[in-house]
């Protein structure tokens, strides 16, 4: 069980937030987004990689970005689902490229979605 995470993934989401592109978002939409990340990173820290999961998950469904798809493939990892894990770290390297070489898409398109 991963209960906490090392501190280079901290610094590899810190890095694939900053290259997330800005599309318009509205001010509730941010505000429950951030609220759902909160509420999964600690379900995370107490262990509990499912409702973490889902959380994430929502939060994606208002804005997807690198940084949370890997959180999306860490606590599919945790859980022990392999496949999805790779699949969602694939998309999100991605993603991270794409926005570096100015590719970026709207949300909701793309790689993985």
């Amino acid at each position: 069980m991963i209960t906490k995470h090392p501190p280079r993934f901290a610094s590899i989401l810190m890095v694939l937030a900053s290259t997330a592109p800005v599309f318009a978002q509205t001010a509730p939409d941010a505000t429950a987004r951030r609220r759902l990340v909160e509420q999964a990173i600690a379900a995370r820290d107490a262990g509990q990689h499912a409702q973490a999961l889902d959380l994430f998950e929502q939060a994606g469904r208002i804005q997807m970005r690198p940084g949370l798809r890997m959180s999306i493939a860490e606590e599919q990892q945790a859980m022990g689902h392999a496949i999805e894990a790779c699949e969602a770290a694939t998309a999100c390297v991605t993603e991270a490229q794409a926005n570096l070489t100015g590719t970026e898409r709207p949300p909701g398109t793309g790689v993985g979605k």
